[in-house]
């Protein structure tokens, strides 16, 4: 019996793309799979796009619920999925058709609990297809410890976002029950470490399967909120519990991490109209909290030590300014 797949596609106002995506997945060459088209109470015609694909095929299960953002219906899908693995496609997103048959492949073949393939960035027009992010790996197969090493080190987009992978059900059922955080953007950064820290194996592959679509009202191409620029903080912060309260040896690792996460989102801060102030506090006794164990950290550049010293004296904001005047 060949394993169920599920997929999970989060709908909301993307009536121009939604065709595209639901075709990508319906034709792919792995067959066995449960479609979840998640209508997250969208106020244009996506739901009765949904609708029409379910009487076309009959994999294809639809959930109509209120609005409650991209994590929220991800986790409704996970909650009522029957599959043996878990996928995402964002349903303005689109697929090769050979994506989830290769991904399933690596997982069988290296007996892993998780895969990643390359990404493709396409505009929204579908044109100026390029390799977005290009992954360092060929064709590896990594340790859950050296995934995590490699995500807190590098920042790799292809490690951190949900949608180009194929999880193990088991990931998202264990005792910690893994869903996405309600209410919160940057939702992969609060998730995918711990997916990846309680996968067996994980499979890389750098061939891109997955279609990203650079959307310019998407959420990684909006200027950013306060409340999203802190999330992308507070995700890191709780990294760091979660590698100290599992007793992972990789706290160098996660500090380095998070004290670059605070600083990128001092950045963002800083580039804003108006400097939120109270924000731009928080942050950098979040940062400071950290000056102790930065000072002694191998993966903190003398450079970042005195950034740290700017933004410990108030200087920073000015010196950033004075950077982008003179570039």
């Amino acid at each position: 019996m060949q394993p169920l797949i599920s997929i999970i596609i989060p709908v909301y106002k993307i009536e121009k793309f939604i065709d595209k995506c639901i075709k990508s997945i319906i034709s792919q060459t792995y067959r066995n799979l449960e479609i979840i088209l998640v209508d997250d109470g969208s106020p244009d015609k996506c739901p009765g796009i949904c609708d029409k694909y379910a009487k076309i095929d009959n994999r294809i299960k639809v959930i109509h619920k209120p609005n409650g953002g991209l994590s929220d219906a991800r986790n409704a899908g996970i909650d009522i999925c029957k599959g043996d693995y878990i996928g995402f496609v964002d349903g303005d997103d689109y697929i090769s058709e050979n994506m989830y048959e290769h991904l399933l492949d690596h997982c069988i073949k290296c007996n892993a609990d998780m895969s990643i393939c390359g990404i493709y960035a396409i505009d929204e027009d579908y044109s100026n297809l390029s390799i977005y992010n290009p992954m360092i790996y060929k064709e590896t197969i990594l340790s859950n410890i050296q995934a995590l090493n490699h995500l807190f080190l590098t920042f790799d987009v292809n490690f951190e976002v949900a949608w180009n992978k194929l999880y193990k059900r088991d990931l998202f059922f264990n005792k910690d029950n893994i869903r996405y955080p309600y209410g919160k953007l940057h939702e992969d950064t609060y998730t995918t470490y711990k997916l990846l820290y309680y996968a067996n194996n994980i499979a890389v592959f750098n061939e891109p399967l997955y279609y990203y679509v650079q959307r310019s009202g998407s959420i990684m191409k909006r200027i950013p909120s306060v409340s999203q620029i802190m999330d992308r903080a507070v995700s890191a912060n709780e990294a760091i519990s979660f590698i100290k309260n599992n007793n992972i040896s990789l706290t160098q690792e996660v500090i380095a991490y998070a004290a670059r996460r605070y600083t990128s989102s001092l950045d963002l801060l800083i580039k804003r109209p108006e400097l939120d102030k109270s924000a731009y506090n928080n942050l950098r006794d979040m940062l400071l909290n950290l000056e102790t164990y930065l000072k002694n950290n191998k993966y903190i550049s003398k450079k970042f030590i005195f950034k740290l010293y700017l933004i410990k004296s108030g200087l920073y904001p000015l010196y950033k300014k004075l950077i982008s005047i003179f570039r």
